[in-house]
């Protein structure tokens, strides 16, 4: 669905910025007639640049209103998939956070794989903490998070030491 918005959005964003310099160039035409090269060599590259220029420019905007952190899609067993995120590949340490207005820390475990027909993350959880289990997680489905870090105290203990 996200992905149909985002090319009716580019789509549109096309037509209003050729419909808008064209209207431009027909309110403040020159009173002469334009040559053919001042017209392909200057007028056409500008109208040009500056349709490539507002797309740029929208979808940098679009992009960056969007949030960056994948959420939980689905439970199945043991394991849980997220939406598709760049972040992330097969063995990348994960931790889940409950998402309110601040982030509480809610387990880790690690990106068992990153599904191949849609691109999902599906994660294997390792440990739960601040009293947090399975049917906690279902009833707050759309509120966890999951971020490609881990625990500070979990790496220490796994390297058998402390490492400030």
């Amino acid at each position: 669905m996200r992905k149909i918005i985002n090319l009716l959005f580019e789509y549109a964003l096309t037509v209003v910025s050729t419909l808008g310099v064209g209207l431009y160039f027909w309110l403040y035409s020159p009173k002469e007639q334009v040559s053919a090269v001042v017209f392909s060599f200057f007028v056409l590259p500008l109208a040009i640049s500056v349709i490539f220029l507002t797309r740029f420019i929208a979808l940098n905007f679009s992009l960056t209103s969007q949030r960056s952190l994948p959420r939980l899609k689905a439970i199945a067993g043991d394991r849980y998939v997220f939406e598709p995120n760049p972040l992330f590949s097969n063995q990348t340490c994960a931790s889940l956070y409950f998402s309110d207005e601040y982030e509480i820390l809610i387990g880790f475990g690690y990106v068992e794989s990153v599904l191949e027909k849609n691109d999902n993350l599906q994660v294997k959880v390792i440990k739960f903490f601040n009293g947090y289990n399975l049917e906690l997680v279902k009833q707050n489905k759309n509120r966890i998070l999951l971020k490609p870090t881990m625990p500070y105290a979990e790496i220490s203990a796994t390297l058998g030491g402390s490492y400030e």
